[in-house]
Formats: structure tokens, sequence, C-alpha cells
């Protein structure tokens, strides 16, 4: 299951805190508008660290996911709504045998500033590594580090940014 799950919640808040060593997954938050996540550390996860479902405007920042390995396809960061805006996020020493993603974001308009991604590693011949991964319309990035993402198994499952035919106007400064 899930270390928190809150179905609901405008106008949320979480902030100081640490999950490390749960059996899966970190926060699922579903429909909860106009919230911010701030100083987060999570570690040793094996599935998903942050998941959104139809969440409006989510600001993530000063958070940090490491030393975890993933058993099913996942995104350590997976936002589904319109408007995110992510800083200060590290994501590293994420390995998996299936499809592993840093951040993957659906909806209009994501900002991405001072981010870091590394070492980040999948060994499945068909599944897909990415750092980044797009799929909204309209998005901006700026000091984004993407080092290391790799699928041990071939060099044409893997990408650092991902952008899908629907993110129109995406720019990188």
């Amino acid at each position: 299951g899930w270390a928190v799950r809150l179905d609901y919640y405008d106008e949320l808040e979480i902030s100081n805190v640490e999950i490390s060593e749960n059996l899966a997954k970190g926060f699922y938050l579903r429909f909860c508008d106009r919230m911010t996540i701030t100083n987060l550390n999570i570690k040793g996860l094996v599935d998903r660290a942050i998941s959104t479902e139809d969440c409006v405007s989510s600001h993530i920042s000063t958070v940090k996911i490491s030393s975890c390995a993933p058993t099913t396809n996942a995104a350590m960061i997976w936002l589904d709504g319109d408007y995110g805006n992510f800083s200060q996020i590290e994501i590293s020493d994420i390995t998996s045998t299936n499809a592993v993603t840093g951040i993957y974001v659906q909806g209009s308009y994501s900002e991405f500033e001072d981010i870091l991604i590394k070492d980040v590693a999948g060994d499945n011949v068909v599944n897909v590594v990415y750092g980044i991964d797009v799929n909204r319309a309209g998005c901006m990035f700026s000091n984004v580090i993407i080092r290391n993402v790799d699928n041990t198994n071939t060099a044409a499952a893997q990408s650092g940014f991902h952008t899908r035919s629907s993110a129109d106007s995406c720019g990188i400064a």
C-alpha cells in the first residue's frame, strides 16, 4: 500500500516528512487541488514515491528521492493534473528491472527548476528508462541536470528528456 493516501484535500500542505524502507509506495494524492509539498526525504521504496491523480496546481519542492528499486513500471514522481511546479528535486540511485522514470507529468503546463536526476537504471530491453517524461501542453525547464539515465541492455530504450506529441510550447533555459 501507500505510506500516505489522501483524497479530496484542497489547499493541502505536506512538509518535513521522511519515508524510508516503506514496503511499497510513498504518497498517493487524488483530487487534491492547490497543494504544496516541501522538504521530503524518501528512500528505499519499491514503487512510486509521489503519485497524484487529477490534482490541479501542484507545487513540489525540496524533495530528495533515493535508493529505490521499483518492482513494477514506475515513475518516482507521477503528476497527473494541470499546472505542476517542480523545484529543488533530487532523484538518485534508482534501479529496476522494469520501466522507470524520474518524473512523469501529464496535463497542461509545468515548470522545472533546479532538478537533478542521476543514476537511474533499468535492465530490461523492452522497457524504457526516462529522466523526465512530459506529456503536457506547455512547460519550462531551467537548470535541469540529468546524468547517467541508462538501460543496461540497450542504448535505444533510454532518454534523459522525453516529450510526447502533445507537449507543445516547451522551453529550455
